[in-house]
């Protein structure tokens, strides 16, 4: 008669030998089992060091029989401190939020690198739509992110910020062209509608 009652926790790490309703009998470790997909794994160790698993359906099983009990008892894992995990949770949940207001919607691969660069020295700065903000709003930037989408409050603000967006456009044309880092007869040249000509060699 075949045992609907087996509880493979009660064997588990046992060496046991399980005879099933075809009249098969299989030994070896209960190595793991799943009560939901309703299997159990055998396995049976070779002297080569090589193993046998045998995966067997548990309502198929009639009878097991405890060949050797297992001499080494697994050590009770630590009792977890819910505060602690909690803390960690909120922590995580805070670095996350603060990650994603960084995220620009809709915006190009070039305009994030940009606030990013911006945002290293100024964590203020933020995203208005498309524009990015600096300094409470006493600078914008605007698509497409050139020298001259750049606003401020005042002059000497705004030079300050064209000087920031140039020497990102820099560093992210070293970035994608670093073949041409070592070939000092070759500038990049920034033009803005103000006529300043800005030249860095690369």
């Amino acid at each position: 008669m075949v045992k609907n009652s087996i509880d493979p926790s009660l064997y588990f790490g046992h060496i046991i030998t399980a005879k099933t309703s075809s009249g098969d009998k299989f030994e070896g470790e209960l190595y793991c089992y799943d009560t939901c997909s309703n299997f159990i794994i055998l396995k049976d160790d070779n002297k080569n060091g090589t193993a046998n698993f045998y995966i067997i359906r548990i309502h198929t099983i009639v009878d097991i029989e405890i060949k050797e009990k297992l001499k080494v008892l697994y050590e009770v894992l630590p009792k977890i401190d819910k505060t602690i995990v909690e803390k960690i949770e909120r922590k995580s949940i805070e670095n996350f939020e603060k990650k994603k207001s960084r995220i620009g919607i809709r915006v190009t691969h070039e305009a994030q690198e940009l606030f990013d660069f911006i945002w290293k020295t100024h964590p203020d700065c933020t995203w208005s739509n498309r524009d990015i903000l600096v300094l409470n709003g006493e600078v914008r930037i605007k698509h497409p992110y050139g020298p001259d989408d750049c606003t401020a409050k005042n002059e000497k603000l705004r030079e300050r910020f064209i000087t920031v967006v140039i020497i990102n456009k820099y560093q992210d044309f070293a970035k994608r062209r670093p073949w041409l880092i070592n070939d000092k007869e070759n500038h990049m040249v920034l033009e803005s509608n103000d006529n300043n000509l800005k030249r860095f060699p690369i």
